[in-house]
């Protein structure tokens, strides 16, 4: 019996080698130009233009170049892409040189930036494959249809080619349903926070009690009416807590920590309806209330670990939890989600999310 397994075993060994071997010799045939069909082939650009510190919200560069690093789908031969990927951090430059406050204004861009885009533009003229598809990093997604704002003037006069109509794009933000024929919505891509040793508490069956109803950490006054009024609706519920900012970048590991000790965490629409605070309270446990216009990245079923923002009234004067019974549900489900949006090279979900949007992107009309 022994000997008829292993002879099995061989046999078996034996074909799929034959498999392998015809595939190699197949791809090593093949035309130039003529890469393998219904498969999707990217080649990924070397890059010297790399991410210079990691927040929130340039970590999508950076996880983007590790899964292209290992990933099954990249080919070193350009002429077997069928979609090409140039991986410089072009978020990080925009964020680390822009003009700001009274000195911001689409005719105020870096000598760095537009030394950048003429570097990459230079590189992806030289290799001779321009007319194909290529995706870049950009802070906006495309939206389907016309949207006002939706693009970020400063960020189009930064880098007007790249970040223009001719470039697809691997996105952070998105203000209105995204186009994925030309943009892949990318999460912030969180760090697992510190695990807290395990309390010898109650079942895991049961969510543990939170002492903060609803958290909020940020700055309540931008020019979001909505924002300022779901903040101000915390009063009038017990045990939430507001914990106001001077500015954005204020922010440190010891406050997100607090998310761990909330039931809810507040994410009302800044400058946009995303942000970095949706990732870090579902990687702390913690279930985010958001904007109504808010767009998720399609990396999971949303509605089971979040809910929307909502008042019991027309004057906005009080929110609207959801019930005892459907919170419970949501903690449970926002636990398991907690890795979700870490976007690992080796997850599985990530990579398949990936793969259909590189799918989406090089059949798009842009």
């Amino acid at each position: 019996m022994a000997d008829c397994n292993s002879l099995g075993l061989l046999v078996t060994a034996t074909a799929l080698s034959r498999v392998v071997l015809r595939t190699r010799m197949n791809e090593a045939l093949r035309p130039p130009g003529r890469p393998l069909k219904n498969r999707v082939r990217v080649y990924v650009y070397e890059s010297n233009i790399s991410c210079t510190h990691s927040t929130d919200k340039v970590r999508f560069e950076q996880k983007l170049d590790a899964f292209f690093a290992s990933s099954s789908l990249r080919t070193r031969n350009p002429a077997h892409a069928t979609i090409f990927y140039h991986p410089a951090c072009l978020v990080d430059v925009y964020l680390r040189t822009r003009w700001r406050g009274e000195l911001a204004g689409p005719s105020r861009v870096s000598t760095e930036a537009q030394r950048v885009e003429r570097a990459v533009l230079r590189q992806i003229s030289e290799l001779g494959f321009s007319h194909r598809p290529h995706v870049v990093n950009s802070l906006r997604c495309f939206p389907r249809g016309p949207c006002n704002g939706c693009m970020h003037m400063h960020g189009t006069a930064t880098f007007p080619t790249l970040w223009g109509p001719a470039f697809r794009r691997f996105c952070l933000q998105a203000k209105k349903p995204v186009d994925e024929s030309r943009s892949c919505h990318m999460p912030y891509c969180v760090v697992r926070p510190p695990q807290p040793a395990p309390a010898a508490s109650a079942p895991a069956s049961r969510p543990a009690n939170r002492s903060i109803s609803v958290l909020f950490i940020g700055t309540p006054r931008l020019p979001n009416k909505d924002r300022e009024c779901a903040v101000r609706a915390l009063r009038f519920i017990p045990g939430a807590r507001v914990v106001s900012l001077l500015n954005r970048s204020e922010s440190n590991g010891d406050l997100r920590e607090l998310m761990r000790d909330a039931t809810f965490t507040l994410c009302p629409a800044g400058d946009t309806p995303e942000s970095e605070r949706i990732y870090q309270a579902i990687a702390r446990g913690s279930i985010p209330l958001l904007d109504e216009q808010f767009q998720p990245p399609p990396l999971a079923a949303w509605s089971r670990f979040s809910a929307t923002i909502t008042f019991r009234n027309k004057w906005k004067r009080e929110l609207s939890l959801p019930s005892p019974e459907h919170t419970a549900r949501l903690q449970q489900a926002v636990k398991k989600h907690a890795r979700r949006f870490e976007c690992r090279a080796d997850d599985l979900v990530f990579q398949a999310y990936i793969r259909r949007a590189l799918h989406a992107l090089e059949k798009g009309d842009g």
